[in-house]
């Protein structure tokens, strides 16, 4: 394990051993969220066997900072509805919010802003060894609220009985697995009460997630593959779990509404062993157990847990979204703007104590609001001097904007009007916030807090919680409120601070930890006695809070069946250590950019999973329960069904793996039938280690399967498994080794494999796996003739199998092009019924005379699924913006999904349902759009002036694959950048939808679609040469002088490289 530095030295540890440990010996908490909850780090010894109990490590960071824990539940509301609660809520009491608070109308204008200016006098600060709470400012007392404590009851200590600690439980192997499963049935009870829910445990439940392409997709993966009861979906409506970066209004939806379930409040409250569980020992001492080490009190004793009426919830499919359906209202800059301001006016509260001074400019210099501004700002100006004042403000855009995009400092009305009257961000909104002149320093550098909330809206019942840990983001530079042009000084977002010279030379990531600021403190400010516990963590915790209470009734108004959200909460401190909140984030970032992060993010994300999805998901009883090996292998066919139900979890694999092993041990000198049957099962669950990442694992059960098989019966199929592993392993000369093995012990007589082999050895299958998979290390050798013959071989054996494509592949790089598209039409020919295939004429653009035409040109782009956002088509819009300047032209996205997108950019719908970049041939479909056009794919960074291309009167132009280092094959196309005329191509569409399914088999990508259907293209680099090029191959350290264009075909993507030109340009 990472053991804690000591308290008088900082925290060091080494990242690259810690990446290797993370990679190798990873393991998250399965059970319920601890007071201290963290990543383990495991050796490989099977006694652990209890990882979902986390102990009160000293990892920590909030181990020195009194009343820490790891998740609190939040006081929400009243059971009193507030007049702007809509209709539909008023059909269900609510019984579960505690917090009374008396209900004001109000109107939308505000108060003299000079009533509103937050108190310039200092707080009162109190030595953080007192008793006293958070400081308080000494006047404007009647702004001041107080709330009930909610500090848990103590619980009542066993008399009679020895208590027995988490760490004994742990290290006692005979009874920790069953303690771990009922302390996991007490939480998940605890929580679905709370939802007014019951859930069986089923004995084969196996549930499915859908994650969407995105920022925060690996992580997210990482932690569904760790619960081994899940699996993951190919669809969206199928799943149960679905985590998108970006809302998807469409599936909202098509949630239910539950605004019909009737909630009742429990007569008498359940009363479970929260408390305590007894153990019985082997020498029938009985021990009690305390659950309060795990931190159940924090919610369970919490004003606003309440117990519902359980009822039971056991529909065919129960899904959950990461998306509130109008989360907008805490999220935007203007929709939190709105929120806090309405609230805290409704019960007279001053909103500007909590948010800096705030406008929300709609229609640019004649908004009205935008002339308070400029009163205010003048005001400000007059007495700027006297009171050392640099009249600073931030400009925001007031919808679709995180990672610090679009932000300025300014201190000058004209740059101000010049923001808010800018065509950039088409008709999207402004806010104008004061800037915090005089913020709390860390070494002279600003920093913030970042911290998390959960909403969950589950059954109809909206319940908030907060994650005491969070970290701090500090900038790269000395703070200075004279110089506002240097962004690394003032914003500490970590999509800016990361492309600063000196980011991470103060702290890993410039990140640190509430410990490390408390030290901080400590030493350095030991004068003002400021406690984080004490005097700034409860003022972080009561803005959240309000911040939930201000948007329940509008964030979920429908309350769909069911959704979650993970909220990131950014705060301020100024000199005063006064807390001040910024703004609040969907879809926070969740990048592990420091050791630190490493272990906090993941830690966090699972709490919330334990909060939201383990309760009602439980784990079936074959992963809770293995009694013997019997059992497990009773029940192995039923995990097998399935293509990925285990994970990396060494806590659920290693007693599975032991179990599985001993009895295969067990039985080895049984008949051949059972050593067959047995053989094949190693087999199947080497397999299912294999897709959970558990490669080592994977081959001793493809080695065992072997070991079992008689020797009369070939099992290519475990050869080549055994061969997939060691490619993994980067063992690739003991691979092809294994292919050989597998070929040469199939027999090579297909006819009669189906009556004389055991088909569940999938012999012709694994014989064709052999022959291409070989052809593909042949491919990387650069040997293409042997890897020819070797995948004609595959094609043989299952003439539609993926080796097709590959074969493909191998004709274009060995220059054989015309014989790689006969291939495909042919194979396309093969499995069209009789008579329907006809193979269409290529189209030769040359000889087609394009129309002349006059009208504006109609830039293009493709933007499918979730794997580029709506801030790729943004950015290129705004790159066609500065950069063409000649003649009319409109931009127009092709999408189904609009979302996010700036209001200059018309909106065409895909009109197929064809994944990845099989969309672009909707562009020659029937689309409306008539004349020329320019296609520009996402992935594309605009660098100079497009007019030239935008002068092209030819038929078709594309790129070509010759001066392109990601293509293989040569003399090719790649369709980053088209310009053609909507006459001409017609046919590339039409024909992709007669055969669309049958092409699939054959090739993987558009751009040889195109090859198949034209030929003789003009090619962009050969009409203007040196202005389009390739990032690998030209632009890896800077942009070459005439350069236009730069063109990113393969991954890495642009968001993904530090050049400093990309930075510059790409906005």
């Amino acid at each position: 394990m990472i053991k804690q530095a000591s308290r008088n030295r900082p925290e060091t540890h080494s990242l690259k051993k810690y990446k290797k440990q993370l990679n190798q010996n990873l393991a998250l908490n399965q059970g319920t969220p601890s007071r201290q909850a963290r990543l383990k780090f495991r050796s490989k010894s099977p006694n652990n066997i209890l990882s979902s109990l986390e102990l009160k490590t000293d990892r920590s960071t909030m181990l020195s900072l009194k009343d820490s824990i790891t998740v609190k539940k939040m006081l929400l509301i009243s059971q009193k509805l507030s007049p702007c609660n809509p209709q539909s809520a008023t059909k269900t009491k609510i019984e579960s919010y505690k917090f009374p608070i008396e209900t004001y109308h109000f109107t939308k204008k505000l108060p003299k802003f000079s009533k509103l200016l937050p108190s310039r006098k200092t707080f009162l600060i109190k030595k953080s060894s007192s008793n006293n709470t958070s400081p308080i400012p000494s006047s404007k007392k009647n702004f001041i609220i107080n709330f009930k404590s909610n500090t848990p009851k103590a619980l009542r200590q066993s008399k009679t009985q020895d208590k027995i600690s988490i760490k004994e439980v742990v290290r006692n192997k005979d009874y920790a697995h069953t303690i771990k499963i009922e302390i996991e049935n007490i939480w998940r009870k605890m929580i679905n009460i709370s939802n007014g829910i019951e859930r069986p445990i089923k004995n084969e439940a196996i549930y499915k997630y859908y994650i969407g392409k995105g920022n925060n997709s690996k992580l997210i993966k990482k932690l569904m593959s760790l619960r081994s009861w899940w699996i993951k979906a190919e669809t969206i409506d199928e799943a149960n779990f679905i985590w998108t970066q970006w809302k998807n209004k469409e599936y909202l939806q098509k949630l239910n509404c539950g605004d019909s379930i009737i909630i009742e409040k429990l007569s008498q409250n359940i009363e479970t062993t929260l408390g305590q569980l007894e153990i019985k020992l082997e020498n029938t001492q009985t021990k009690t157990l305390e659950l309060e080490e795990l931190g159940f009190q924090y919610i369970k004793n919490s004003n606003s847990y309440t117990q519902l009426q359980p009822k039971t919830l056991d529909i065919p499919l129960i899904q959950i979204y990461n998306k509130l359906e109008h989360n907008q209202h805490l999220t935007n800059k203007k929709g939190l703007y709105f929120t806090m301001v309405n609230y805290y006016l409704n019960i007279k509260e001053n909103p500007f104590e909590v948010i800096p001074i705030t406008f929300h400019i709609q229609s640019g210099e004649k908004d009205p609001e935008f002339l308070k501004f400029i009163e205010m700002f003048n005001e400000n100006q007059i007495s700027q001097s006297s009171e050392n004042k640099y009249n600073l403000w931030i400009v925001k855009p007031g919808e679709n904007s995180n990672r610090g995009q679009g932000i300025s400092v300014c201190n000058n009305i004209s740059h101000i009007k010049s923001l808010i009257s800018s065509s950039l961000y088409g008709n999207k909104t402004f806010v104008i916030q004061k800037y915090i002149e005089k913020p709390f320093l860390i070494h002279k550098r600003k920093f913030d807090f970042r911290c998390y909330c959960l909403i969950n809206s589950i059954n109809g019942i909206l319940q908030g919680y907060f994650y005491m840990d969070g970290y701090i983001r500090t900038t790269s530079y000395e703070f200075s409120a004279k110089d506002i042009s240097n962004e690394f000084m003032h914003l500490t977002n970590d999509a800016i601070q990361k492309y600063c010279e000196d980011y991470g030379k103060f702290e890993d990531g410039n990140k640190m930890s509430y410990k490390d600021f408390q030290r901080y403190l400590d030493f350095h400010c030991s004068e003002k006695g400021i406690s984080f516990v004490k005097d700034i963590l409860p003022q972080i915790k009561k803005i959240a809070r309000d911040s939930i209470k201000a948007a329940c009734y509008r964030i979920d108004p429908n309350r769909r069946m069911h959704c979650m959200e993970i909220l990131g909460y950014d705060f301020m401190m100024d000199k005063n250590a006064k807390v001040w909140l910024i703004e609040v984030n969907t879809n926070p970032c969740l990048e592990l950019s420091s050791n630190y992060l490493s272990i906090l993010i993941p830690s966090m994300v699972d709490n919330a999973f334990k909060i939201s999805l383990d309760p009602l998901f439980p784990p079936p009883q074959v992963f809770s329960i293995i009694n013997s090996s019997l059992f497990f292998i009773k029940n192995l066919t039923v995990i097998l069904q399935q293509p990925k139900p285990l994970s990396k979890q060494k806590s659920i694999l290693q007693p599975i793996f032991k179990v599985f092993s001993l009895t295969s041990y067990l039985i080895l000198n049984k008949n051949m039938e059972k050593s067959l049957d047995l053989a094949i099962k190693h087999n199947k669950f080497g397999a299912v280690c294999y897709k959970a990442g558990q490669v080592q694992k994977s081959i001793h059960h493809f080695e065992t399967a072997l070991k079992l098989i008689p020797e009369d019966i070939p099992f290519s199929n475990a050869h080549v498994n055994w061969a997939n592993a060691l490619v993994d392993l980067k063992r690739k000369e003991e691979a092809a080794e294994h292919f050989q093995i597998a070929i040469d012990i199939s027999p090579h007589n297909l006819e009669i494999i189906p009556e004389n082999i055991d088909p569940r050895l999938n012999a012709k299958e694994a014989l064709s796996e052999a022959y291409s998979n070989l052809a593909v290390l042949y491919m990387a050798k650069e040997d293409l003739e042997k890897a020819q013959e070797l995948i004609r071989r595959s094609i043989e054996i299952c003439p539609l199998s993926e080796a097709n494509i590959n074969l493909g592949n191998i004709l274009r790089q060995i220059g054989k092009r015309k014989e790689a598209i006969d291939h495909v039409w042919n194979g396309i020919k093969s499995i069209c019924p009789e008579g329907t295939f006809e193979r269409p004429e290529q189209l030769n653009p040359k000889a087609f005379i394009a129309p002349d035409y006059n009208g504006p040109l109609h830039v293009v782009c493709v933007k499918w699924g979730k794997k580029y956002g709506p801030d790729y088509v943004n950015k290129l819009y705004h790159g066609v913006q500065k950069y063409l300047t000649e003649g009319p032209y409109d931009f127009t996205c092709f999408t189904e999904n609009p979302d996010g997108l700036d209001d200059g950019i018309k909106v065409v719908p895909l009109a197929e349902n064809w994944t990845g970049w099989w969309g672009k041939a909707t562009l020659f479909s029937e689309t409306g759009i008539e004349g020329r056009l320019l296609y520009i794919d996402l992935d594309t960074v605009i660098t100079g002036s497009l007019n030239d291309l935008a002068r092209y009167r030819g038929s078709f132009a594309v790129m070509g694959t010759s001066d392109l280092e990601c293509e293989k094959a040569k003399d090719g196309y790649n369709t980053s950048i088209i310009a053609w005329h909507s006459d001409f191509g017609k046919e590339i569409y039409m024909v992709l939808k007669r055969y669309y399914d049958q092409t699939l088999k054959f090739i993987c990508r558009f751009d040889f679609w195109t090859e198949m259907m034209i030929t003789n293209a003009d090619l962009v680099q050969d009409l203007f040469p040196g202005q389009f090029l390739d990032y690998l191959t030209y632009c890896k350290e800077t942009v070459p002088e005439g350069c236009r264009m730069v063109c990113f075909p393969r991954d890495p993507k642009p968001h993904e490289y530090t050049s400093e030109w990309i930075r510059e340009l790409w906005v």
